[in-house]
């Protein structure tokens, strides 16, 4: 079996010299000015264990140094190297499009977290605080329970928009979600050019002096997952 981790670019430049799943040496298999990194693999499914999810992250990351890189979905096989080269005829155009959209660039992630309202999320299967005397009583406690988790989502909608809107606009594409849960306010990936990551981490920085009652969290460099990740063309 041949297992894939990512699609590249310039396929004449010698992929890092690290081993791959079960310690296999990675290769190239081009097509034109593209290919796929490979490694053999004698398993038939990759189990998704953390070891094995690490070393497949930390192969596409590596190939982030001398290639523009469209990750693969992990534990993405394929029966033999005939099977890989069909794969990236076929899908040549959408492959050299997608990686024409990430050069230059990183993915940059945000989590946002929220300390409002207490540790107890508000939520509407939440029961009152009022002693239910009557049923006049309970529909009341209800309606005020659900005022305050609408006045709550429209202040988390609010202040992650002030947020986000001046870290898209460093970035040449951005995805976002909001309150996923009650203490995550937001979560974000932005697909930024290499020069503009240094001043990306900055504006983290004002926002977090700007907004003290959050806590902001910036990860990356990664491959540009959230973006053009390859999963069904494989």
């Amino acid at each position: 079996m041949i297992y894939v981790y990512a699609i590249i670019d310039r396929p004449t430049i010698p992929v890092p010299d690290m081993p791959g799943l079960e310690g296999a040496a990675l290769d190239t298999l081009p097509c034109q000015d593209i290919g796929a990194v490979v490694s053999l693999s004698t398993m038939g499914k990759a189990p998704p264990i953390e070891a094995i999810l690490w070393q497949h992250e930390t192969v596409v990351e590596a190939l982030m140094t001398d290639h523009s890189v469209l990750p693969v979905r992990f534990g993405t096989m394929l029966p033999d190297e005939a099977a890989v080269q069909a794969v990236l005829v076929t899908h040549y155009a959408e492959f050299t499009t997608g990686l024409e959209r990430v050069r230059g660039h990183v993915e940059l992630g945000l989590r946002v977290l929220w300390n409002d309202d207490g540790a107890r999320p508000l939520t509407p299967d939440q029961p009152p605080p009022l002693s239910l005397g009557s049923g006049r009583a309970y529909m009341l406690a209800r309606l005020g329970e659900e005022c305050k988790l609408q006045v709550r989502r429209k202040r988390a909608e609010s202040l992650a928009r002030d947020i986000h809107t001046p870290l898209a606009r460093l970035a040449a594409e951005a995805t976002r979600r909001t309150l996923m849960t009650p203490r995550l306010l937001l979560t974000a990936a932005y697909l930024v050019r290499h020069e503009q990551v240094a001043a990306f981490r900055q504006e983290v920085e004002a926002l977090s002096s700007t907004y003290p009652e959050v806590r902001l969290l910036c990860t990356g460099p990664w491959p540009p997952f959230s973006f053009v990740a390859v999963r069904n063309e494989l």
